[in-house]
């Protein structure tokens, strides 16, 4: 993502950053500043917490990362499918009607390959 933003301009104003900006990378995602910012925004963090070598996480934490995790998986799923199986999700269309058209078109596949998928386990009793 961070080549692409700094290999773009037009990207970098889709995003709305200016030239003099400083390009985001996957480090600008997390702290304590970003922490502040959710909570300006009302936004509530979904991040998994993390243990470290002497200091393991309480069960609390571990119930909690196990919660966010099964919410996480089953978005994530969608984006594998179609990485894996539909060999990428790189749109290269002309126009955003038909870029529309060929999400529209993964969409369903991924939905037809789900409902075959449960007939089958379905089926096997």
């Amino acid at each position: 993502m961070e080549y692409k933003i700094i290999d773009r301009a037009s990207f970098k104003r889709f995003l709305g950053l200016n030239k003099s900006d400083k390009v985001p990378d996957r480090k600008t995602y997390t702290g304590e500043e970003q922490e502040k910012d959710y909570k300006n925004k009302e936004v509530i963090s979904k991040l998994n917490e993390k243990g470290c070598r002497n200091n393991p996480l309480p069960d609390e934490q571990k119930a909690n990362n196990r919660h966010e995790s099964k919410t996480r998986a089953r978005v994530e799923h969608v984006f594998g499918f179609v990485e894996n199986s539909m060999h990428g999700s790189i749109i290269r269309t002309i126009g955003i009607a038909r870029a529309k058209a060929k999400i529209g078109r993964m969409n369903l596949t991924y939905n037809i390959c789900c409902c075959v998928q449960l007939k089958i386990v379905v089926s096997m009793g």
